[in-house]
């Protein structure tokens, strides 16, 4: 589903945000990636959605050479991998319900299957009562479902998410997280970018975990940290 094969990336000022970086993850997998602020998470996130190429190295997502993407490639690779952010970047003009349908309508899906997909996914993020509300009414929590209603609603192969919970408190984040694993259940592969403690070693899945840009360990059901990060 996922390979990474000897990429790094090192910016103009010389700075490396990654080094050496092999990394294979499996369809459907559940992968936590953890390390310090600068250790390198984000870069990785940026390559995986394409906002940015690596200086050396290649990458395959879901069948695709993310480096040899065409711009009309590109499009069709960023519907079977979906984002999640932190600030839920949501339109706050628009209802809950119009938030996740844009999603499809910008992949220029039928009328009949945005009626169909809105519901089915309001009620898998258990956002069914809200569907006609504003995103500003809501909780944080409930804005996070939102977005990732938003994400999944297309139903992506990989979906990528970036510090999802770190706004939350941690009753909401372990719902957000329950909630991922859910989605991980139904066959979507999930990549999860954390400082959170706690939700790792609760959810006790893969772990990679990044020190200044390197790997530095990669353990099934692990935990947040050693001591390092």
């Amino acid at each position: 589903m996922i390979l990474l094969q000897d990429v790094s990336k090192v910016y103009a000022n010389g700075i490396y945000a990654l080094r050496d970086i092999n990394l294979e993850i499996a369809r459907q997998e559940f992968v936590f990636l953890v390390g310090v602020s600068g250790a390198g998470k984000s870069t990785l996130i940026r390559l995986l959605i394409r906002e940015e190429l690596p200086s050396t190295g290649d990458i395959m997502v879901a069948g695709h050479n993310v480096l040899r993407l065409s711009k009309r490639h590109l499009h069709l690779y960023r519907r079977k991998v979906s984002m999640i952010f932190q600030d839920f970047r949501l339109l706050p003009n628009k209802t809950v319900t119009e938030n996740v349908a844009m999603a499809l309508r910008v992949a220029n899906r039928s009328r009949n299957d945005i009626e169909k997909l809105v519901p089915e996914t309001l009620a898998l993020v258990g956002l069914t009562p809200f569907a006609d509300t504003f995103p500003l009414t809501l909780s944080g929590g409930e804005q996070q479902r939102v977005a990732i209603a938003r994400a999944v609603v297309r139903k992506p192969e990989v979906l990528i998410a970036d510090e999802p919970t770190g706004n939350l408190d941690p009753v909401t984040s372990a719902e957000i997280v329950d909630l991922l694993v859910r989605i991980n259940d139904l066959g979507t592969t999930v990549i999860m970018a954390t400082h959170d403690k706690e939700m790792v070693n609760r959810a006790r899945r893969r772990v990679v975990e990044l020190v200044r840009g390197k790997i530095v360990r990669d353990e099934a059901r692990g935990t947040y940290q050693y001591g390092r990060s």
